[in-house]
């Protein structure tokens, strides 16, 4: 696993709808996706040695901002709505050479029976939060498939509990949100 930080800013601007990306090699600020009255500007990729000792990057915002600006010039002087970062759990299986950039964002699901005769251990790494469904089924998929369990999934045709009730999708915010480390660095 390799860990590398990403950040993301949200700022306020005039409406648009039109998604911003650049056509070049991966690099930072590449992305300008509207939501509504602010658009997320993304992104950036950074080594990390330790992502317990991991701060909020200031400078890598800036330049989030900088980049972006390119493409849509509203955003350099726009009101920040909120930052947020993490560190991603990159995984290539082969040598990536001294760019994270070129370790895919996919996720990989590791059946350690085959991997190192450690039979029962299944481990899901990479992967964003995006794909988190995809992520659970293929494990869910593997693991079944060691049990003997025929029945496919239905993850995907099953809709998230509170998809069609706002009230018990705020009930279940209430209950199962936490903070994260970026909530107490939000703007």
């Amino acid at each position: 696993m390799h860990p590398a930080s990403g950040v993301m800013v949200t700022v306020e601007t005039p409406e648009t709808d039109t998604v911003f990306n650049r056509c070049r090699p991966a690099a930072d600020g590449d992305i300008v996706v509207p939501h509504g009255s602010t658009a997320v500007l993304g992104t950036t990729s950074v080594d990390v040695d330790d992502a317990d000792e991991f701060a909020t990057p200031d400078a890598a915002v800036e330049r989030v901002i900088d980049e972006c600006s390119a493409l849509l010039p509203a955003a350099s002087d726009a009101p920040i709505r909120t930052t947020y970062w993490g560190v991603r759990p990159l995984y290539s299986p082969s040598d990536y050479g001294d760019d994270a950039r070129a370790i895919s964002r996919g996720f990989y699901v590791l059946d350690h029976a085959d991997r190192d005769d450690t039979a029962g251990l299944t481990t899901v790494v990479g992967g964003k939060l995006t794909t988190h469904r995809l992520m659970a089924e293929a494990t869910a998929d593997l693991v079944a498939d060691r049990l003997g369990v025929t029945e496919p999934s239905r993850t995907a045709n099953e809709p998230l509990p509170g998809h069609d009730d706002p009230e018990r999708l705020d009930a279940l915010v209430d209950t199962f949100d936490a903070a994260s480390p970026a909530d107490a660095d939000a703007r």
